[in-house]
């Protein structure tokens, strides 16, 4: 028996949801409660001074107090990866956090989240969704909950930087600056409308650099070819079926693109003595997860929500789950105000 997920969409969406049932008015309430609760414990975590003894926890030994840190950052809350493969990450890390708290400047930290839009997580209908919802709000919750923990230890706290590729996006898969100008533009409004503003910013790199669908591309070539599930994933980003030729080539591409986008973006995490974080499990860098529970790229589709004990549990729809779920929908939509 199919799991049941039940699926916000808002006004404007709901003809996508169209061949999925409405949840049943209880559910939609008990839901559409749990989510405004979700929004206004953001906004009080945003607003509320932390109680602790500030001044003697960060005159303490940085080192010591790294090594504090660390552990929130490793806590099964953010973090899904083994300690096994931490080992080469962590000094590093480490080093990071101490440099800062030496400084005493708030914890930068750089998250490589999207290119400014989501995949559609609706097999029928690829078209891209460039509009926050309650997928950014979890990740929104996620920040929120990693400020209180830092701060009560380390009173400067986080300074946290979701960072959209838009121009990677553009460059691979034709993808409208406009469109994902305008989705960065409404993630800083909801983040300004929380109160988050003071630790939680948006960096778009249409902003802070010139890679986008207007550089010239390299001519179509033999490539090697991409397995199955490669292919679909280009296809989910792009938003339409595509031969396997070009699904090799926009593969390719994105190589390129994102080749050029870290020689763009190490400059910044210099300048702000950053740290950089990523959604899935890497070598090289720590993982944050975007939602709670989750290990994997929020960007592949929407979050909708299971009920168990009387409470909600994030689960990502995607055009490759979506089969194993029964979905209903709900019309809510993220405040502004």
């Amino acid at each position: 028996m199919s799991t049941t997920i039940i699926l916000p969409l808002p006004p404007s969406d709901l003809k996508q949801g169209g061949a999925h049932a409405k949840a049943d008015i209880a559910t939609q309430e008990r839901l559409v409660q749990w989510l405004d609760a979700t929004v206004n414990s953001i906004r009080a975590a945003c607003v509320e001074p932390v109680r602790v003894d500030l001044p003697d926890r960060t005159a303490r030994d940085s080192e010591s107090l790294s090594e504090e840190l660390t552990a929130i950052f490793l806590h099964k809350s953010f973090n899904h990866q083994s300690r096994g493969r931490l080992s080469a990450v962590l000094p590093g890390f480490r080093q990071g956090l101490q440099s800062q708290i030496d400084a005493m400047r708030p914890l930068t930290l750089y998250f490589l989240y999207n290119g400014g839009y989501r995949a559609s997580p609706f097999p029928q209908d690829p078209t891209p969704i460039f509009y926050p919802d309650q997928t950014e709000l979890m990740l929104l919750r996620q920040i929120s909950l990693l400020q209180a923990r830092i701060k009560q230890k380390y009173a400067p706290g986080i300074d946290f930087v979701i960072v959209l590729n838009n121009g990677v996006a553009a460059y691979v898969n034709d993808i409208s600056l406009e469109e994902t100008s305008r989705y960065a533009k409404e993630l800083r409004n909801i983040i300004e409308s929380l109160g988050a503003s003071r630790f939680i910013r948006v960096l778009l790199q249409s902003e802070v650099a010139d890679f986008s669908s207007s550089q010239s591309k390299p001519g179509y070539r033999t490539l090697p070819k991409i397995s199955q599930k490669e292919h679909s994933i280009v296809e989910r980003f792009l938003g339409r079926p595509c031969s396997e030729q070009e699904a090799s080539y926009r593969a390719w591409l994105y190589q390129i693109a994102e080749t050029e986008w870290a020689k763009d973006l190490v400059p910044l995490v210099t300048r702000d003595h950053a740290l950089l974080l990523r959604q899935v499990a890497s070598s090289g860098m720590l993982s944050f997860r975007a939602f709670p529970g989750g290990a994997i790229r929020a960007q592949n589709g929407s979050l909708g929500f299971q009920e168990v004990d009387q409470t909600w549990v994030p689960k990502l729809i995607s055009a490759e789950t979506y089969s194993h779920y029964k979905i209903q929908t709900i019309n809510w939509s993220l405040p502004l105000a």
